[in-house]
């Protein structure tokens, strides 16, 4: 885990860039999109948002995206006490939806250098593409996006 004050702060960036992206929408608007997401959560399992609108996709930044965000990078400040002299080079983000899981490696680890991103939805993996491009905080230099069905 990274103890360097100038290493990424990879949270404060995703977010941030969640926040760029939803802009000054009225999260209200969300209410019936995220219902049907957490619907299709509960009958089909995660991974079902697959094809869901925009507003969907929004719902999903708005409430799924920090939460998971929160779990995955408390997991994996576990994984750093476990190992404090592992650093963490690559990532291989498998179901990266807008890039989560990733965007949390970078800021427990902040050595990070190279990061694949699997994704089946093409507008999920380009939504998390936009995220990039909205924070000049990045979670790796070498940022790749693979659109294939696991």
């Amino acid at each position: 885990m990274s103890d360097d004050p100038a290493s990424i702060d990879g949270g404060a960036g995703f977010l941030a860039a969640i926040d760029a992206e939803l802009g000054e929408l009225d999260r209200r608007e969300l209410r019936a999109p995220a219902s049907a997401l957490s619907q299709g959560y509960r009958l089909q399992g995660p991974g079902s948002s697959h094809g869901a609108g925009s507003a969907q996709l929004q719902a999903y930044l708005a409430t799924r995206a920090p939460a998971t965000f929160a779990a995955v990078r408390r997991v994996l400040h576990e994984v750093a006490s476990l190992r404090p002299d592992w650093l963490a080079k690559s990532v291989l983000d498998l179901g990266a939806g807008p890039g989560t899981a990733t965007w949390a490696a970078a800021e427990v680890f902040g050595t990070v250098e190279r990061v694949v991103l699997v994704e089946r939805d093409k507008e999920m993996a380009a939504l998390g593409a936009r995220l990039l491009e909205r924070t000049p905080v990045r979670p790796a230099a070498d940022i790749e996006w693979t659109s294939k069905d696991l």
